[in-house]
């Protein structure tokens, strides 16, 4: 068997899903040619595939510098990039790949999924129109391909809650496109549905999403939500629970469970996970907002106090966190400032 019926073989292994022996095919044509573009390339997309991003993006890189001439290969680099939270070096990658394909003005129908990338990096970095205007060509390109669709669902979704119901349509396509087996596009379905406030559709999503893949965390988080948003604490906070389980450092989960603790009357439970939520990412103005709530209600009105004043200064003047830091102001005996805030609190609420 010459490289070229190897690399064949090994392809056929792959795409049927028989990961370690097209890897060990691969490897065999390594030992016979170190420095074959093809094997270092799908060795590299294996990795990826397998969640070892690092040696991912180095066995790519052997293989661009073998011949960097390849699109596809560029292609996979800017997943991998995107991968590890390098949007725009992943952007950088991708553009090369449509360069190589003689540019935007050149794709057809067989580069949809690759515009579908350039858009979600492009997305990555919030930069909407541009990742818009190219994940509407792809979709124009070829409607069949299920990832332009999810892209465009959550740039729809970013754009604000008018565009909800579009979001919804192209996810709901991207699902039925990829024949109901792909765990993101089910997982941005029903985050779309929780959006719209169509909370047991939003429910029903994520537990076909784990019935899918048990070990999926985003689906234990989007059912956590959906229970949440139905008052069904002890039940969401199972599901944060097992999100957790599977992704320790998902901060969004950490903030939804102390949400349930906190609205099951678990007030210490919920501050420990806010806690945790905070030194995850101290940036979101929510957890603030919610350690605050806790807080207050442990009488700690000095503490509440300064997690209200983060939240203000993330989000900015808003009368909702504007009353409560008024309400912490006034038990700490602070009420020439208070008295301030609750005027600005009735500005911003009083009609332009």
């Amino acid at each position: 068997m010459n490289v070229a019926e190897m690399l064949a073989e090994a392809l056929t292994h792959h795409r049927s899903g028989q990961l370690a022996q097209a890897e060990a095919m691969y490897r065999q044509v390594l030992s016979i040619e170190p420095y074959n573009a093809e094997a270092l390339h799908m060795l590299g997309v294996i990795a990826y595939q397998a969640g070892n991003l690092e040696a991912a993006l180095d066995l790519i890189g052997q293989s661009i510098d073998c011949s960097p001439g390849e699109a596809a290969y560029f292609n996979n680099l800017g997943e991998v990039l995107r991968a590890i939270g390098e949007p725009r070096e992943a952007i950088i990658a991708l553009r090369q790949a449509v360069a190589l394909k003689g540019g935007i003005g050149a794709a057809t129908a067989a580069d949809s999924d690759l515009l579908g990338n350039l858009g979600a990096a492009l997305l990555d970095t919030d930069e909407i129109t541009d990742a818009e205007a190219i994940l509407r060509r792809a979709v124009k390109l070829d409607p069949n391909r299920f990832k332009p669709h999810l892209y465009l669902a959550r740039l729809l979704q970013k754009k604000g809650n008018e565009f909800i119901d579009p979001a919804i349509h192209e996810a709901e396509l991207a699902v039925s496109l990829s024949k109901g087996q792909n765990i993101e596009t089910i997982v941005t379905l029903a985050n779309l549905f929780q959006c719209a406030g169509r909370f047991s559709e939003a429910q029903a999503q994520a537990e076909r999403a784990i019935v899918l893949s048990a070990s999926s965390w985003m689906a234990h988080s989007a059912l956590g939500s959906a229970l949440l948003a139905q008052g069904r604490f002890d039940e969401a906070s199972e599901a944060f629970s097992a999100a957790l389980e599977l992704n320790p450092d998902h901060a969004p989960a950490h903030f939804g469970l102390g949400q349930a603790f906190d609205n099951a009357g678990r007030v210490g439970e919920a501050l420990a996970s806010f806690e945790r939520a905070l030194a995850i990412d101290h940036q979101d103005h929510r957890v603030h907002a919610g350690m605050a709530a806790a807080l207050a209600k442990t009488s700690d009105h000095t503490r509440a106090a300064a997690h209200w004043r983060w939240a203000l200064e993330l989000k900015g003047d808003d009368p909702q966190y504007l009353r409560q830091l008024t309400a912490a102001l006034e038990k700490l005996g602070e009420l020439e400032e208070a008295a301030l805030l609750r005027q600005r609190a009735d500005q911003l609420d009083s009609p332009h």
